[in-house]
């Protein structure tokens, strides 16, 4: 038993110093650049992470690719797909996210990171546009209501997207207090 808390500390220490060297990062990257020219760094490096899980989860429609993208994302994301309605210019996804392992690992200082949030919106439009070859816009919002919860849409256009470079979506990702 003595064994198993020596590694449970070691483990709750070694995710702490993680947290800092995260919180770190970011703060030197937006330190060095700026605020804005981090903002379009984190997004791009999510939008190539998510484009290379796009091509390994394979492409689809678009009901498909977004439950195998949910499902395996889950360890890192608690995605709830709360519904898609189609329109005539695109399908929309209403999500909730309960569970971002960018809050967890940023702990207490999350709120002071949005940067963080721009490489999670990059990484979904990423991984979702490569696995439907359509246009996708992620706007999801922190809940005013329940600060570890997030909720918004992903849209997904009737534009077929061919090599989509990183390419920032016109809607920034907002934390809503």
């Amino acid at each position: 038993m003595n064994n198993n808390l020596e590694s449970n500390n070691t483990q709750s220490l070694t995710c702490r110093g993680e947290q800092f060297i995260i919180k770190g990062l970011l703060d030197t990257i937006e330190t060095s650049m700026g605020y804005e020219e981090a903002k379009k760094v984190a997004y791009t490096t999510g939008f190539k992470i998510g484009t290379k899980l796009g091509t390994k989860l394979g492409s689809g429609g678009i009901v498909d690719s977004f439950e195998r993208f949910i499902n395996y994302v889950t360890p890192y994301y608690q995605v709830t797909n709360l519904g898609i309605d189609q329109h005539p210019d695109r399908y929309s996804a209403s999500v909730r996210f309960d569970g971002c392992i960018i809050r967890k690992i940023l702990g207490e200082g999350y709120a002071s990171h949005p940067i963080g949030c721009r490489m999670t919106q990059g990484y979904i439009e990423g991984a979702l546009s490569t696995m439907t070859g359509r246009k996708v816009e992620e706007l999801v919002f922190e809940s005013s209501i329940d600060s570890n919860t997030c909720v918004g849409q992903i849209n997904f256009y009737n534009v077929p997207v061919s090599n989509q470079s990183a390419s920032q979506s016109g809607a920034p990702r907002f934390l809503i207090k």
